[in-house]
This record gives C-alpha cells, structure tokens and sequence, in this order.
C-alpha cells in the first residue's frame, strides 16, 4: 500500500520524462530580498517552466503559486524579447497589469511569453519569463487552432 501511495504521488506531482519538450529551473533574482520576510521564501524558492506534449506549466515552488494551462485551450501566443519586471509590471513576483488584469509570473527581466487562453468561457492572459522565449513560443505556436 505505501508504494501505491507513493506512485500516485510522484504521477501528481511529476511528469512522465518522455512527455516533457521544455523545463527550465531556478531560483528568481528577488529571493535575497525575502531576507527580512524568510516566511514567504518557501513559496518563491523556486522558478519553473515546463511544455509538455499536453500542458504548459509555469511557476513559483507551491502549487498556488503555479499556473498550469491545457495546450489545447490556447488561442495565441507570442514571444516577447525583453520584458523589463520593474518598467512593464512594477515589480517582480505574481503581478496584475490593469485595467486587462493580465498577469504576470516575473522572476526577473528578460524574455518571456505572452499566452493567451479560455478557461471556463473567459480569454485569459498571462505572460512568464523564460529562457528562450522563441523556443516556447513555437513549441505551443502549433496547437493552435
């Protein structure tokens, strides 16, 4: 019984090998400034993205701190060259542009991806710093319908 458990754990929490196109992971840039908040740091302790053949997943190390978006439910995407944290979004972290209340997964500037979604009958969109935006970009570029 404990290793059933234990197998339906790891399926939850990870990705088969096989299926994952992309991951990139790390430790954001603004995690030294959490030294005098330490309680928050176990939430942004880590940075991530991962295109799987099914999903596109991005985030920050807890489960409510990531989004993860069904590939076949997105409508557009497109990559940006320079994303600048502070300029474009006020900050880094989990961000809010108004008045279109898209947002933003900013570990710091670069480039990043700009996806556009439908959850539940609503277009979403969010943008998130990658590595290589280009790459992503066109990974999920193809689904599209």
């Amino acid at each position: 019984m404990a290793e059933e458990g234990t197998t339906t754990v790891t399926s939850v929490t990870r990705t088969h090998a096989e299926d994952v196109l992309y991951a990139e992971e790390y430790q954001p840039c603004f995690l030294w400034t959490l030294i005098l908040a330490p309680c928050f740091m176990p939430f942004v302790w880590k940075y991530h993205v991962r295109v799987t053949t099914t999903e596109l997943q991005f985030g920050y190390s807890v489960e409510c701190a990531q989004m993860r978006i069904d590939r076949s439910t997105i409508e557009s995407v497109e990559a940006i060259e320079n994303i600048s944290a502070c300029c474009d979004w006020g900050g880094y972290g989990i961000r809010i542009q108004l008045p279109s209340m898209e947002k933003g997964y900013l570990p710091k500037s670069g480039s990043g991806v700009r996806v556009t979604f439908t959850k539940d009958g609503k277009e979403l969109a969010y943008t998130f710093i990658c590595n290589d935006a280009d790459k992503v970009a066109g990974m999920l570029s193809p689904v599209i319908k």
